[in-house]
């Protein structure tokens, strides 16, 4: 999470973009969210580093289903309210922090994980068992420039 999604979130999802001077929120262009970088270590010999040399680096991704396209059911329109969070993804919890006095706080469901809604195990997607996600093996070609130096970040 970075400055611009904090600012965001307490200001109600207007964001910075389009702020002229400190008077109104405007809403500016959305901005697609990204995953966070990947830092992986690959080791290149003395002599790849002078005279450069093309790489491909495995790596593993997280991506949409591809068979049920993200929604995690095996059937298109499948999934049903959560009965624990009736559809809220969110539940209260009351925790007594000391004599008379309680703490309530919102705490994502664990029985829907937060989506609001729960899909049957029968109706779940046989690729990626309702998860809606799944990890591939995606290896990333890169290219080690002639004249890098060691601990050089590309």
């Amino acid at each position: 999470m970075d400055m611009d999604d904090m600012v965001r979130m307490m200001m109600g999802g207007g964001g910075m973009g389009g702020m002229g001077g400190m008077g109104g929120m405007g809403g500016g262009p959305r901005r697609q969210r990204k995953g966070k970088d990947v830092g992986i270590a690959f080791p290149v010999s003395l002599e790849d580093l002078y005279t450069g040399k093309t790489a491909n680096v495995p790596r593993d991704k997280v991506i949409l289903c591809p068979q049920c396209k993200g929604s995690g059911s095996s059937k298109p329109g499948q999934s049903a309210t959560c009965q624990q969070c009736r559809g809220q993804g969110a539940r209260i919890m009351m925790r007594q922090i000391g004599p008379g006095m309680m703490q309530q706080m919102q705490v994502p469901c664990e029985a829907c994980n937060g989506r609001g809604s729960a899909l049957k195990d029968a109706d779940k997607c046989k690729s990626c068992f309702g998860s809606c996600t799944k990890q591939v093996e995606q290896p990333l070609t890169v290219r080690i420039e002639p004249g890098m130096e060691h601990d050089d970040q590309i």
